[in-house]
């Protein structure tokens, strides 16, 4: 991997060496592992969502410049995951309701940033 200015050169196993813009919302592609060129693909900061310390989601903004099937645009992905070492009470069902609304709010902030992305700007 290499990056000169607003482009990045990534290694794949189908076209060797692919050159391909990089956006300024991108963190980069540390630790890059060649792949196809259909899979390369551009990520913001990871948005960690938690309760009681434990991470049960994620949120990225993504682009799949080469994508061959799916879309190429820039878009935003969450994945969520809670399993508990048992079932809740209504206490602690609460407190997870209310850490919810803190990550809406923090969904709310990156749905800012894509839109400032998709219009045009340059995010980060």
């Amino acid at each position: 991997m290499s990056r000169r200015g607003d482009t990045v050169t990534l290694l794949t196993v189908d076209y060797g060496d692919v050159t391909l813009p990089e956006p300024a919302w991108c963190v980069g592609h540390e630790g890059h592992v060649p792949q196809y060129r259909a899979d390369l693909s551009h990520y913001g900061p990871k948005v960690y969502l938690e309760h009681q310390g434990r991470t049960i989601g994620e949120a990225v903004i993504s682009q799949a410049p080469c994508a061959e099937r799916g879309t190429r645009a820039v878009e935003a992905f969450v994945v969520l995951s809670y399993e508990g070492e048992g079932g809740m009470g209504p206490a602690a069902l609460h407190g997870l309701a209310d850490e919810m609304v803190l990550h809406a709010d923090r969904l709310r902030v990156l749905a800012d940033e894509l839109g400032g992305i998709l219009a045009g700007g340059e995010g980060r």
